[in-house]
């Protein structure tokens, strides 16, 4: 906690909080294809704030593998992304703000580590494509978190979409196999 702390009061000073135009193009265009995804294909708010948390990722921390991605709808006003990634010897995390545009949290630590549930992006389909499916298994309109990471017990990467529906007190949680598309298990509460 020290370490985390010491690496956010000192990016903090030195200004170093990162902005879009480091990571991608000006306009909403991605430099990456993540997620199956081709340059030209049309991307929602959400894949971007996504695709640009990765980006700051990777231009963080390069040549670390990713092992899990967790995004939280703020208010309705843009999402907060963790990410985590490590190396054998490191685990390493940011939090990514698409309202800021901007790397609020950074954090290194020392730890070995497997290297056997690292997330890849590319065969994983995208974030507006679990939505998608979770929308129709629950029935619900607004997904308020997205998690994409490795089932060990299954062995395959797999998207957590839940919905919070505090005004029609609903709640439910869709897991989908983010190789394929399929829908592995949906837990609804009304």
């Amino acid at each position: 906690m020290k370490k985390m702390l010491k690496s956010f009061v000192a990016l903090s000073l030195m200004g170093a909080i990162f902005t879009p135009s480091v990571l991608a193009n000006e306009s909403s265009d991605i430099n990456t294809n993540y997620f199956g995804l081709a340059q030209e294909d049309s991307r929602t708010e959400l894949q971007t704030a996504v695709d640009e948390a990765v980006a700051a990722f990777e231009q963080e921390f390069p040549d670390v593998g990713i092992e899990e991605i967790d995004v939280e709808l703020e208010n309705g006003q843009g999402y907060d992304i963790d990410i985590d990634g490590k190396t054998e010897d490191k685990e390493y995390q940011i939090t990514y703000n698409s309202k800021d545009k901007a790397i609020t949290e950074r954090e290194e630590d020392d730890d070995t580590n497997q290297l056997d549930d690292l997330l890849d992006l590319i065969k994983a389909i995208s974030i507006d494509e679990a939505t998608d499916i979770a929308k129709g298994e629950a029935q619900l309109e607004t997904p308020t978190n997205w998690t994409l990471d490795f089932d060990t017990e299954r062995n395959v990467m797999v998207w957590e979409v839940e919905f919070d529906d505090d005004q029609n007190d609903q709640e439910a949680e869709v897991k989908i196999d983010a190789t394929n598309g399929e829908v592995l298990k949906v837990d609804t509460d009304a």
